[in-house]
């Protein structure tokens, strides 16, 4: 839901005494409408396409919908029409060949290892380069 999006409208309020009447119950009917956008799943996922689509390494990105948020705020709303500003933010980390990287860095240093993974994947985060000596 876009919380910005939100309109309540109170058009009536019934009670069931009238003003100055003494009562030891009072009941009240409330007559109101609220209105809100929901951002359907598959539009997120489309909107967050459209917008990395542009980025030279969108196709090796793995895109997770649930990786990013979509903000709206809403500037001006009537029965037809809607405007406002999107932001979005989140992460799309890269695609990564873990084989093929084991197969280059094999026999290097970590310091050897740790440049080809940051000269060779420019958007990988958090990465650690551990080596395991095994026998023959």
């Amino acid at each position: 839901m876009i919380n910005d999006s939100i309109q309540i409208k109170q058009n009536s309020i019934d009670y069931s005494r009238e003003v100055g009447e003494e009562a030891e119950v009072l009941d009240g009917a409330v007559n109101a409408s609220v209105t809100a956008l929901i951002l359907d799943p598959n539009i997120k996922t489309e909107i967050i396409n459209k917008f990395l689509s542009d980025n030279p390494s969108f196709n090796d990105a793995q895109i997770n919908p649930d990786d990013f948020d979509i903000q709206f705020q809403m500037s001006t709303t009537d029965s037809s029409n809607l405007s406002a500003l999107m932001t979005i933010s989140g992460k799309s980390p890269p695609k990564i060949d873990t084989q093929k990287i084991k197969k280059s860095i094999a026999g290097k240093s970590i310091r050897a290892a740790t440049a080809y993974i940051k000269d060779n994947y420019v958007q990988a985060y958090g990465y650690h380069v551990a080596f395991l000596l095994q026998k023959d």
